[in-house]
């Protein structure tokens, strides 16, 4: 599942995030031309990946163990 509004990050061999993408395509683009490697993610835009994923129900988590945070 993709958030709402989201930005895509790529992420490759180094410690930093080697691009930011508005849309999927354009990412993809500068990743074969450039023959990178590594994970491209779609991260909510306004909003901590954490919050996204309890709001969405994709934690994984226990309702009591959420109910501690």
């Amino acid at each position: 599942m993709i958030p709402d509004q989201h930005i895509w990050v790529f992420n490759g061999s180094r410690q930093f995030p080697g691009g930011l993408f508005t849309t999927i395509e354009r990412a993809e683009t500068w990743i074969r031309k450039h023959r990178l490697t590594g994970v491209l993610t779609a991260y909510p835009v306004d909003e901590g990946c954490f919050d996204w994923a309890v709001r969405c129900g994709m934690t994984g988590l226990k309702p009591e163990k959420l109910a501690t945070r």
